[in-house]
């Protein structure tokens, strides 16, 4: 994109509109793993928001993942132990304001 000719103001304008802001927030997870709630646009957090990254690595964006990967690697944190709650509602709100931005 030719920006050579934009003011400071109007070439940020259309940087924002040309790539996406990804805000995310890193949330208490059990011991080991990390828990990472990225908002989406509009609408009310979802469970599909938050992310679960494992020991390994891999991403468990859902509980029947998280089954799937605590039967292939035994010795883990029992399910119940992971919350797909934002486990706040000022996080919620961070969903909506994300979206008017």
């Amino acid at each position: 994109m030719a920006t050579e000719n934009l003011t400071p103001a109007k070439e940020l304008a259309a940087t924002a509109d040309a790539e996406e802001e990804v805000i995310s927030v890193e949330l208490p997870a059990p011991e080991g793993w990390k828990k990472k709630f990225t908002p989406k646009k509009g609408g009310t957090p979802k469970r599909n928001e938050i992310v679960f990254i494992s020991p390994t690595g891999e991403e468990i964006a859902n509980k029947k993942q998280l089954d799937q990967y605590l039967r292939a690697h035994p010795g883990g944190p029992p399910s119940s132990e992971f919350d797909w709650g934002t486990g706040s509602p000022s996080l919620s709100r961070l969903s909506n304001t994300h979206s008017a931005l």
